[in-house]
């Protein structure tokens, strides 16, 4: 990093940390500190609401919405320094939200088709150099020039590297696809680079060469810094506040700033200082006092204990990426028609940190992580930088130590001989391990035995019990049990779900292929001898599979057949002749043309349930999300009935049980029978057990999805973390009594179950149920994991 660039973060870290010690009081319940918040935070607000607005008058309204949100919510920023980013994004998205519901201040909309695609999200592409950070004028250049963007290009911009929000986050907030944002930003980079180019031609000046965010998050800084919010403006949005929220805002506690501010950034170190010593508090290398982790103490289960760590999530809860899914242990690939993706939402979990009702995952303050029972029993030693646990691991833990990985069992033995360079999913009862060093892998079972003495040049599919393995250039089919059902072969073989064999073995002297289907115990359901053009695409799935050929040499055909080879369509002599077919978990299918961007679905039987004017379909667990011409999308079952219909985004949640569903008039909630469970909601959100946090105006209502019931929070109560065995924390802030917090464990109807007593009037860390009758917290230096009476 070069000295220019160094001093200027330098400087920005230091004037942060006022900010930061201020939201560390208003969290404690400090309402005088929310003065000193707003006037440290206002002009970086201002600076996004208006750069999109342009409106003085609808940017008090929007200011005033925003702050409101960041008073009643700062609870839950569990990292201060995260804050401009946190509090970026509230007025982003409200912003948006406002211009999405005022017609007249609807975006323009952007063919999709202007742009080249480029990966959008490489931030290290060299394009400017840093002494712009010395030189004025090069600076305002560059402003310029973003400034001259269009609305789409410049607020995407604005989101992505100064908001650093992610591509699906934008795409959500600007309600538009994930496609539409990357082709934003790429364009916009390539509108950047040549105004940079043509600016350097025409007026002589270097501008090419420095990466994009740093010098992006300083523009914005820097033009903060100088911005003036209109008086008018500000004494418009702190009037609304304070009638709002009842919080006097009389200007008093900007004297402490100014006063620190005669002895310039050293003066504001000292004072920093003498606060962490008044409130016990650590400094730590970037990491405030209230995020310093210590020693956890096991207090009352059974006995007092000491691990050396904290209390952690273990699984983040996403199955796949958009180029493929993992689905009920079926892998499936995305041929190219559309987002086909499935997502596992991590609030969606029962519970994320207590597994098998015994075993957690700390993390220690250099943030190793090891394994420990709930009694205090060491498993895994703290020495790891990753650990988790999830449905693709089998009841095992994934770890990883530098660039080395491996599974341990419960009782803390690694399950294989050794740290491997990468290691599979494990699929019912294998894993394969592979070695970098020789390129060779082995399989695995669960007990730790190498499957087979043999090694492989690659492993293709493993599930129920059955391998597809690679060795000099020939296939065959392992067994669970150490033995081959299909011996090595030249051809191609598929498990799919893993009842049936696909096999396409060529006949070298005949020149044809032996197309054959074996049970998965080897015996013989069908074969055919068939031309060498003609073959399975893939493995059957539900009985179902695509058998390929050619009508012609330059037109492929894909015919869905059974087992048995019974035809369920033929497209032959059809619309759908040369369109490419892809098979469902549940033996659906669909034909999709690329070119025209078509997509037509079948049931398992060959009966048409939705014709060819679709975009394209996702499927959710017999649930198909219909992407309609008009970018609508709805939600249908496998007959072809519609339960959702005609929304800008709709999300699953618990595995297709739910559906968050997003248009002009806010947040639905339904469930995947197509019933209405909320409505016109500000924002929606699942928290846990089939549970979900619905935000209105005024109030925030939680929804049990299950039957449909629901409870309401006052202004003043959150949930602060989600449901755990049908219990969550809520806390509720006191304004008029001693204590700042009051902590409690809550069921499903909202009924109180359990008062959590702290230790002291600062308000903890990590508050978590870990099942019923346990809770967790962390405290100043220590983590504790008690016992309550509920």
């Amino acid at each position: 990093m070069g000295n220019a660039l160094k001093a200027y973060l330098e400087e920005y870290q230091d004037q942060d940390q006022v900010l930061f010690q201020a939201i560390i009081r208003l969290r404690r319940g400090d309402k005088r500190a929310f003065e000193q918040v707003y006037n440290l935070s206002e002009r970086y607000i201002y600076a996004i609401i208006y750069r999109i607005v342009r409106d003085n008058d609808k940017a008090v309204d929007l200011m005033q919405e925003t702050y409101i949100q960041i008073y009643r919510k700062i609870h839950t920023l569990k990292n201060v320094e995260a804050f401009f980013v946190w509090a970026g994004r509230i007025a982003t998205n409200n912003t948006l939200r406002f211009i999405q519901r005022d017609s007249r201040e609807v975006l323009a909309s952007e063919d999709d088709n202007n742009f080249m695609f480029e990966n959008a999200s490489d931030d290290n592409e060299a394009f400017l150099p840093e002494d712009i950070l010395v030189n004025k004028e090069k600076r305002q250049k560059i402003r310029e020039i973003i400034n001259n963007l269009s609305p789409e290009q410049r607020i995407t911009v604005l989101n992505y590297y100064y908001g650093e929000m992610s591509v699906s986050e934008i795409a959500q907030a600007m309600q538009c696809s994930p496609g539409t944002v990357k082709s934003r930003l790429n364009y916009a980079r390539k509108q950047i680079k040549q105004a940079v180019l043509a600016t350097e031609k025409r007026e002589g000046v270097k501008l090419y060469s420095l990466s994009t965010l740093p010098l992006f998050t300083i523009l914005l800084r820097e033009e903060v810094a100088t911005i003036t919010v209109p008086e008018i403006v500000s004494s418009s949005v702190v009037k609304g506040i304070a009638e709002i929220l009842g919080i006097n805002m009389g200007g008093t506690v900007g004297l402490e700033i100014l006063e620190v501010g005669k002895k310039g950034i050293k003066g504001i170190k000292e004072k920093i200082l003498k606060l962490f010593k008044t409130t016990s508090g650590k400094v730590a290398s970037g990491i405030t006092a209230a995020a310093v982790a210590g020693t956890v103490a096991i207090t009352q289960i059974p006995s007092t204990q000491a691990i050396p760590g904290n209390v952690v999530e273990y699984t983040d809860g996403i199955y796949s990426e958009y180029d493929s899914l993992f689905l009920h242990d079926i892998y499936l690939e995305d041929y190219g028609y559309g987002g086909l993706y499935w997502q596992r939402y991590g609030d969606d979990s029962e519970s994320k940190c207590l597994i098998d009702d015994e075993y957690f995952i700390c993390q220690n303050d250099s943030g190793y992580k090891g394994v420990y029972t709930i009694d205090g029993e060491e498993i895994i030693p703290v020495e790891f930088d990753q650990v988790f646990h999830n449905e693709f691991t089998g009841g095992l833990f994934w770890v990883r130590k530098g660039d080395k990985v491996a599974y341990y069992d419960k009782s803390g033995k690694m399950v294989c001989d050794r740290m491997y360079d990468d290691i599979g999913h494990v699929r019912d009862s294998m894993f394969w391990c592979y070695d970098g060093d020789s390129n060779e892998y082995k399989i695995y079972s669960l007990d730790g035995q190498q499957v087979s003495n043999y090694t492989f040049d690659y492993i293709a599919e493993m599930i129920n019990g059955l391998a597809v393995v690679k060795k000099d250039g020939k296939w065959a089919v392992l067994k669970e049990d150490g033995s081959f059902i299909v011996d090595f072969i030249d051809g191609d073989i598929y498990l799919g779900d893993g009842e049936y064999i696909t096999i396409n073995e060529p006949d070298y002297q005949t020149g044809e292929v032996n197309i054959r289907v074996l049970y998965r115990n080897g015996e013989v359901v069908y074969n055919k001898y068939s031309s060498e053009e003609e073959g399975f695409y893939g493995g059957f799935y539900n009985g179902v599979t695509n058998l390929s050929g050619y009508i012609d040499p330059m037109t492929p055909l894909h015919v869905p057949v059974k087992v048995d080879g019974t035809i369920l369509f033929n497209p032959g002599g059809t619309d759908y002749s040369g369109y490419s077919l892809h098979i469902y978990p549940n033996g659906s299918f669909l034909y999709y043309n690329p070119i025209e961007e078509k997509a037509a679905l079948f049931n398992s039987n060959g009966q048409q349930i939705v014709d060819k004017d679709s975009y394209y379909i996702d499927y959710f667990d017999d649930r198909y999300l219909i992407y309609s011409s008009d970018k609508k999308k709805s939600l249908m079952d496998d007959q072809g009935n519609i339960l959702i219909e005609k929304y800008d985004t709709i999300e699953p949640r618990y595995i297709g049980k739910y559906y968050i569903c997003i248009d002009e008039n806010g947040y639905d909630l339904y469930n995947a029978e197509g019933t209405l469970l909320f409505n016109d909601g500000e924002g929606i959100r699942s928290i846990g057990c089939e549970m979900f946090e619905c935000s209105l105006d005024n109030e925030t209502v939680i929804v049990n999805g299950q039957d449909g019931t629901s409870f309401s929070l006052s202004q003043d109560e959150s949930i602060d973390s989600n449901y755990s065995y049908g219990y969550a924390i809520k806390v509720t802030r006191l304004w008029e009594e001693e204590a700042d917090y009051k902590i409690e464990v809550i069921d499903k109807k909202g009924q109180v179950q359990h008062e959590i007593e702290m230790p002291g009037d600062d308000y903890p860390d990590n508050v978590i149920v870990l099942k019923k009758g346990v809770y967790s917290y962390k405290y100043k230096d220590k983590c504790y994991i008690k016992a309550g009476k509920w």
